[in-house]
């Protein structure tokens, strides 16, 4: 019988979607409409944080990043 092995609770599988390219998105959506002050500062700064974490962790989520 063969154990599964265990990965850090850091490690995100591959392919996984980055939570702040979804905040950067959602932001970038809402911008237009709730929020035209703050939400394009906050797409702006959590999309260029999620697109390099996106590169170094190997996710697939670069271009909501990058839409946000």
């Amino acid at each position: 019988m063969t154990h599964p092995t265990k990965r850090k609770s850091s490690e995100e599988p591959r392919g996984s979607t980055n939570g702040l390219a979804i905040t950067a998105l959602v932001f970038g959506i809402i911008s237009f409409v709730l929020l035209p002050l703050i939400g394009p500062i906050v797409a702006i700064i959590t999309g260029h944080i999620a697109r390099s974490q996106v590169h170094r962790r190997q996710q697939e989520s670069s271009g909501m990043a990058l839409a946000g």
